[in-house]
């Protein structure tokens, strides 16, 4: 007997702006669909934090953690 359990996965990311488009789009357009992704940025100095932030707006299965102050 299968289990489906939401799942959880976590993204760290670090002047990842050149390849986190892609990434979010894959895990988006997987076929499974009750899942979280949790991403916590390390102090980024491109616009990786600014995308993440907007993806998140447009989706509530993405949550943002604050990157380090």
């Amino acid at each position: 007997m299968y289990n489906k359990s939401r799942i959880a996965i976590l993204m760290a990311t670090y002047n990842g702006e050149c390849y986190l488009n892609y990434q979010i789009e894959s895990i988006m357009g997987q076929s499974f669909e009750d899942w979280t992704l949790y991403i916590r940025d390390d102090g980024s100095s491109d616009s990786t934090v600014e995308i993440v932030r907007e993806y998140c707006k447009k989706d509530l299965s993405l949550i943002h953690i604050s990157e380090p102050t």
